[in-house]
């Protein structure tokens, strides 16, 4: 029987597998074990697990022969199953968004629904297998549900989600898996964000996501931390600053709340080390009729901090990506 770091090692070199064929769009079994310097065994068998998954399909010699390279053997090429897909949710009060993304990496699909209110985890989960019904295409093709939650992780280990009669833990893992039965993955919303947002960026980075609640992520080394605060519920003076936010945003004056969510951004992204964050959420809709508030408060922190306006409005696109990075599941 595997150990659990023969397990973990297996599961990595899967990945591994996956994303480098991802990357290059077809690939050998040579290769493979050349890039990724795995031994011929160990490819061999881990591809024969993928293609049986379906993961992997075997493609004809097309690409080989238009490099002129037909003659003698012709090596078989391995792509990924592009029927193959993920699914991401992001669930907020703010309203609830779905993206189907494909193996690839590509956006199939993407719907988002207006707020809604829910009294409790019954009428949420009622809503949430709906919404993920709708966007589920065949159901044997998808490979996880990537699940971006709103709220404080609650000590039974589900999440604190804002009820019309008070916050009350729900598990979305229970509650979608069961629906579905399909691999369930969760993160804290912020952080789905920046996933999307800096999935393309080699730095040490944070994002900070304003909607109707204000919450944040970081990523050190490549790696998303564990941040047990909420951005929102931190005090300023006698208000938290979800508090400052919903009165700028009735009386349409966003000064006051853009001086110190820029503050508090500066001086988080110095304690945490990172130089970059990047804006996430419905803030864009406002924040450009207070940057040079925000600009000023942000850099009064640290010269050497950037802050960049991301096109990432919410966080289903990223809970895909999550649930990509987090594949696969094969057992064994």
């Amino acid at each position: 029987m595997a150990s659990i770091k023969q397990f973990a090692e297996r599961r990595d070199n899967i990945a591994s597998i996956v994303s480098f064929v991802r990357s290059v769009g077809a690939a050998t079994r040579i290769e493979i074990s050349s890039a990724l310097a795995l031994s011929w065994a160990c490819v061999s068998d881990l591809v024969a697990l993928l293609v049986e998954a379906e993961i992997l399909v075997e493609t004809n010699a097309a690409k080989e022969r238009a490099r002129g390279e037909s003659r003698g053997r012709v090596p078989t090429y391995l792509s990924l199953n592009e029927k193959k897909y993920f699914l991401g949710i992001d669930i907020n009060d703010s309203g609830i968004s779905v993206t189907n993304l494909s193996i690839n990496g590509a956006v199939i699909q993407k719907r988002s629904w207006e707020p809604e209110s829910f009294a409790d985890e019954g009428e949420l989960s009622r809503s949430v297998c709906e919404k993920i019904g709708v966007m589920l295409r065949e159901k044997s093709d998808c490979c996880g549900i990537g699940v971006a939650m709103e709220g404080s992780r609650a000590s039974d280990g589900g999440w604190n989600y804002p009820f019309t009669k008070g916050s009350m833990s729900v598990s979305p893992q229970k509650i979608i898996g069961n629906c579905f039965g399909l691999p369930v993955y969760v993160r804290h919303d912020p952080e789905c964000m920046l996933y999307a947002a800096a999935d393309s960026i080699d730095t040490d980075a944070m994002a900070l996501r304003v909607d109707t609640g204000i919450g944040i992520a970081a990523m050190k080394n490549g790696r998303i931390l564990e941040l047990p605060l909420e951005l929102g519920y931190i005090q300023v003076g006698d208000k938290r600053l979800k508090d400052i936010l919903s009165a700028c945003r009735k009386s349409g004056d966003y000064k006051k709340i853009a001086d110190e969510l820029g503050r508090a951004t500066g001086n988080l992204a110095m304690l945490l080390g990172v130089n970059t964050v990047f804006i996430v959420g419905k803030i864009t809709e406002w924040l450009g009729s207070v940057t040079d508030v925000f600009d000023k408060a942000f850099k009064s922190v640290g010269k050497n901090l950037e802050y960049r306006v991301s096109g990432v409005i919410d966080a289903s696109e990223g809970a895909a990506k999550v649930a990509m990075a987090e594949y696969p599941s094969l057992e064994g």
